[in-house]
């Protein structure tokens, strides 16, 4: 006999997203889904996961997985280009909160980027390995990102410093996403990234100071 409970869940997971490649809206099956298949990943590492293990997490059959992701590695990349798109776009309605200082639209930007991600890294025995392969498998889509997170932080400085100089903006976006990439890898813990990011955010934005910018401040000539 079969289970109704699963067929119109995988419809769901399948069906929700969109044909393009925008992510489907926040609340759907698909986004748990996903959650759901990068917990096991983080939980058991790449290698030792099994379709199995993903397919009972997510609550289908294991031929209705296969269909959606043909191999491991197709269903590891479907995980990661969704976290990608989704952190990326909460990353920039924070950027352009209006509301917020400078200093906070861009400390919120950065650990909805890499912050948020922390503490489930030092609790997974596993990390090494998940950064490591998503580096590899979604390389271009990695580097894509941070070029459009770095562009995005660049106009945000333009916007709110107009007068600033073109290279201490850049050297500040550089500082910034390096910052932030490094306390991801070696903070403790996410209150550990968010007190090391605040420092690094306020001595950037304290090296400018009506369009003079203090080079020496960010390493630069």
């Amino acid at each position: 006999m079969v289970d109704k409970t699963k067929v119109d869940k995988i419809d769901v997971i399948c069906q929700l997203r969109p044909m393009k490649d925008a992510p489907p809206p926040i609340g759907c099956h698909y986004e748990q889904a996903m959650q759901d298949a990068m917990d096991v990943f983080m939980r058991y590492g790449y290698r030792k996961t099994s379709m199995n293990d993903v397919a009972g997490a997510i609550g289908i059959s294991r031929q209705a997985l296969y269909k959606r992701h043909k191999t491991k590695d197709a269903l590891f990349r479907a995980t990661v280009k969704f976290w990608i798109e989704r952190s990326e776009v909460a990353g920039y309605e924070a950027l352009n909160d209006k509301n917020l200082s400078l200093e906070n639209r861009l400390h919120m930007a950065m650990d909805i980027w890499c912050g948020q991600h922390v503490d489930d890294l030092r609790a997974s025995p596993h990390s090494h390995e998940i950064i490591a392969l998503a580096n590899v498998q979604a390389k271009d889509m990695c580097h894509k990102l941070w070029a459009r997170i770095n562009r995005r932080i660049g106009e945000a400085l333009q916007e709110n410093l107009g007068e600033a100089d073109a290279q201490w903006r850049d050297d500040a976006v550089l500082t910034i996403g390096v910052a932030a990439e490094g306390l991801l890898h070696t903070a403790e813990n996410h209150a550990e990234f968010d007190q090391g990011m605040r420092a690094v955010l306020r001595l950037i934005l304290g090296t400018y100071s009506g369009g003079t910018a203090a080079p020496a401040a960010l390493g630069t000539k």
